[in-house]
């Protein structure tokens, strides 16, 4: 079971990868491996894919699955709070440096 937000982003990136190499979906996901795809629906990461529940178990309806735009640059981005975080302590910096000018 998935008990992370960085596992789930893990299991997502090997659904996506495989649907990348593969060009589809294989039959017969793990309840696992069905929650990552209803993850990557609800984040819009692919399209053509129905998630269907149906008592307390998913099911997949899918006949021409694809890739978005948004889910290949999840895939290309394995850590995106480190750019954020990077581009934060820039301006961070850049607004110290200013105001130490101006006080001199």
């Amino acid at each position: 079971m998935l008990k992370t937000e960085k596992e789930l982003d893990a299991a997502m990136r090997a659904v996506l990868t495989a649907l990348k190499k593969n060009g589809s979906l294989p039959r017969g996901l793990s309840p696992e491996e069905m929650l990552c795809l209803q993850e990557c629906v609800k984040r819009q990461y692919v399209t053509g894919v129905t998630i269907l529940s149906y008592e307390g178990r998913l099911a997949a309806d899918y006949k021409a699955p694809a890739i978005t735009r948004e889910g290949l640059l999840f895939l290309e981005n394995p850590h995106p709070g480190l750019k954020l975080n990077l581009a934060l302590g820039l301006s961070l910096l850049a607004l110290l440096l200013s105001i130490y000018n101006l006080l001199r």
